[in-house]
Order: structure tokens, then sequence, then C-alpha cells
């Protein structure tokens, strides 16, 4: 990973501008900062977030461990609580949400750094044992869509679009389908054809039908193609750089 983008969630403007300053000191790149859960889901729906760093108490709204469950359950994203509430029934509700640290305020900057680094660590080695872990690549998935269960085949899948909480997936010769998920949870069930292109997008490489410097063709259909992902993508479709 070449940059870590982490997203703060915190009501008290001080001490959020003094977490974003800490983070960016350590070279982590701050992708933004909301003062409530909802702010949060919004910013967190358009991509490009590793992490999340929250406040449990949030002032309004839901509260951080809401938040949190969201953020596993939904969009599969680590978090960090750095919160001034470590009583015991405060730290037995956030545990259910498997975060990847719990701090206390005020915070040491060591341990700030020492837990996002290690909640990157566990994130990926997950993701590393997931993708051993499986026995033979699948060629079909079952996706939510109203009150079913439809099987798409894999290799008919133009793309997934992100729509805030929901994900439209563009299938060759049929009526694209709405399913609740999101880009991340889709990214981590599919092989390496899947290939995200910019914060909203996630398409299969086989379809693409030429690159420009901001702009690929899929099946037609021109889509965005952000700076960040681009040497990606040109990895995955063998394009020589040099």
């Amino acid at each position: 990973m070449n940059e870590i983008r982490i997203l703060v969630v915190e009501d008290e403007f001080i001490i959020a501008r003094n977490i974003c300053a800490v983070l960016e000191e350590f070279g982590y790149v701050v992708a933004g900062h909301a003062y409530d859960a909802e702010s949060a889901l919004a910013m967190i729906a358009k991509g490009d977030i590793d992490l999340v760093i929250a406040d449990i108490n949030l002032g309004k709204g839901e509260d951080g461990i809401a938040l949190g469950k969201r953020l596993s359950e939904d969009f599969g994203l680590p978090h960090i609580f750095l919160t001034s509430h470590s009583d015991t029934a405060t730290v037995r509700r956030a545990k259910e949400t498997g975060p990847q640290a719990f701090l206390t305020k005020p915070f040491n900057e060591n341990e700030l750094f020492a837990a996002v680094e290690i909640a990157m660590h566990k994130t990926l080695q997950a993701k590393k044992t997931n993708q051993e872990g499986q026995a033979k690549p699948v060629d079909s998935i079952f996706l939510k869509h109203n009150n079913a269960y439809k099987r798409l085949c894999i290799k008919d899948i133009l793309f997934f679009k992100s729509d805030r909480v929901y994900v439209e997936v563009h299938v060759l010769g049929r009526p694209p389908i709405v399913v609740r998920d999101s880009l991340q949870a889709m990214a981590e069930r599919l092989g390496p054809e899947f290939v995200r292109v910019n914060r909203s997008y996630l398409v299969n490489v086989d379809f693409v039908e030429s690159v420009e410097q901001d702009i690929l063709r899929l099946a037609g259909q021109p889509i965005q193609l952000s700076r960040q992902h681009r040497e990606d993508l040109l990895g995955r479709l063998g394009i020589d750089r040099g």
C-alpha cells in the first residue's frame, strides 16, 4: 500500500485538528474529517478510505460504536476507537464491533502511530490469508437483490458502481441490478480481474477496450480513471509503462 488514507471522526474541532496534524507528521494521508456518524458514512461511501479513527461520543446522532458496527458489517473497514470513555460497559460494547485498537484520551502520539501500523498490518494479513484460503476460483456469485438472491456469472460482470451504501452491478446483456453492499466487500469476493479505477468504480479488466491518461473505455462506456489507481490498472492489463 503506497499511502494509508485515514478518516478522522471527532466532534471536537481542536482535538480533531490535533489528530490530523499528528497523522500527517507520520506520513499518513488524512482523507477527511467528519463531525458525526452520518457525515462519516457519506464520505466512506465515496471510497478511498483505508482506516477510520473515531471518537465514541460524537455529540449527536449515532455514537462511534454504532458507526464502528456499520464499518465492519457494511464496508469491511478497519477502525480504531480514540476516546475518553473507557468504562467497562463502553469497552464491552466497543469490542463487539471488532476494532483494531482502543486508545484513551489524551492520546500518546507514538501509541497512535503504533495502533495505525498494527491495524493496517492486520488488515493486509487478513486479506492475504483470505485469498490464499480460497481452494479454487469461483465462477459465479450470489447477490441479494430486493428479496431474492440472484446468481451472476462473474465473467459477464462489466463493472460495479458505488452509490453511497448501494452498488449498481452492470452485467453483459442485461439491465443493472442494485444491491446493498460496498465496493470493498465486492472486491474481496472477486478475483484479480476486477480492479478499482476510482472511488466509485470496480471494473472487469477483461472488458477494458482502451486506456487514455484519465479515461478508460469499457464496453463502449467512458469511465474516469484516477491517478491513484492508474498504475494498478496498467499492471493488471500487462501494459508496459516504460
